[in-house]
C-alpha cells in the first residue's frame, strides 16, 4: 500500500464489525484496560506501518516483515495475519515460495518448471 492512510480505508460495515467485536471481548471476557489498550495500539501501530510503503522488519520475533502484508494486497487471498504468521501457518494461507499463485487459485499449485501456468505467472510477477 503506497499511504499509511489505507490502514484505515476500509467499508463503514467492516468497521462497525471490527469495533463491535473489541468491545464485546471486553464485555464477555475480563481484561484490564490497559491490556486492551497495549494491544489495540500495537495492531493500530502495525497497521499503519504495513500500510506505510516502507520496508520494516518486524520490531518483536513473531512480528513479520511489512513484505509479507504487501504480499497480502498482491495475493489477496493468502497472508492474513498482520501481527502474527502463526495463524496463516495454521490455517494453510500462508504463501509458499514453491507454489505458484494465481487470480482463481487460492490454495497454490505446486511450481513445476515448464508448466504453462508456472511460466505464465512468474511473468507476471
Amino acid at each position: 500500500a503506497p499511504t499509511a492512510f489505507g490502514a484505515f480505508a476500509i467499508h463503514p460495515i467492516e468497521y462497525i464489525c471490527f469495533q463491535t467485536a473489541g468491545i464485546w471481548c471486553c464485555a464477555i471476557f475480563p481484561i484490564h484496560v490497559m491490556s486492551f489498550l497495549t494491544v489495540t495500539t500495537f495492531v493500530a501501530f502495525h497497521n499503519q506501518v504495513d500500510h506505510s510503503g516502507v520496508y520494516y522488519e518486524g520490531d518483536l520475533p513473531w512480528v513479520p516483515s511489512t513484505k509479507y502484508h504487501d504480499d497480502h494486497h498482491k495475493y489477496f487471498h493468502l497472508n492474513y495475519g498482520v501481527t502474527l504468521v502463526l495463524w496463516d501457518w495454521l490455517f494453510g494461507t500462508l504463501r509458499q515460495s514453491d507454489r505458484v499463485y494465481g487470480e482463481d487459485i487460492f490454495v497454490g499449485e505446486q511450481d513445476q518448471a515448464g508448466s504453462a501456468l508456472a511460466t505464465k505467472t512468474k511473468k507476471a510477477n
